[in-house]
């Protein structure tokens, strides 16, 4: 039980962490942090993503959908974890989340269309991003061994009747009876 509570409070604080920052974009000495919301939300007017991408027709930045996925899998791993008999689905969500993650952070270039500006854009992953990846991936762990923990409890020991007659080893006092 105590595990299922530690991958409660794990999870919602990795759900916090999206409100922190999440990456760094500089361009020629001028630099913007984004937290995890912003990004998801698009919430980045006047921004150095924006700046640097002007001169094209489109300037317009798209909510960031693998954060949205990321984030809409570590709400369900939460809300999962709160009925008795969800088995493994928080871990499950979890772990969609943590991907999802990687997946944001490995195409944060191509999806922002930064490509034709990657020798000039310098990218930094913040702390609000391990910090969340880490917690999601504790909090996963946390829930399988709770799990494992539950159904190890649960199992019922072995008694003599369990075993087949053949399998059982004979008494000592039985064999001396033999022997004579």
């Amino acid at each position: 039980m105590i595990f299922r509570r530690c991958a409660k409070l794990l999870i919602l604080f990795a759900l916090i962490m999206f409100f922190t920052p999440f990456m760094y974009v500089s361009c020629s000495g001028k630099g913007e942090t984004y937290s995890g919301v912003q990004l998801m939300t698009a919430d980045v007017k006047d921004s150095e993503l924006i700046n640097m991408r002007s001169d094209e027709k489109n300037t317009e930045i798209m909510p960031n959908i693998w954060l949205i996925g990321a984030c809409a899998a570590g709400t369900l791993a939460l809300i999962t974890l709160f009925i008795k008999k969800a088995g493994y689905a928080p871990a499950v969500f979890s772990a969609v989340s943590v991907g999802l993650l990687a997946v944001f952070r490995i195409s944060f270039v191509s999806y922002y269309d930064l490509r034709q500006y990657e020798e000039y854009i310098k990218l930094e992953t913040e702390w609000g991003y391990f910090t969340c990846v880490i917690l999601m991936t504790a909090g996963m762990i946390c829930d399988v061994i709770g799990l494992l923990w539950k159904d190890r409890k649960n199992t019922p020991p072995n008694t003599p009747e369990d075993v087949p007659k053949d399998n059982r080893v004979q008494n000592i006092d039985d064999n001396k009876e033999e022997i004579t």
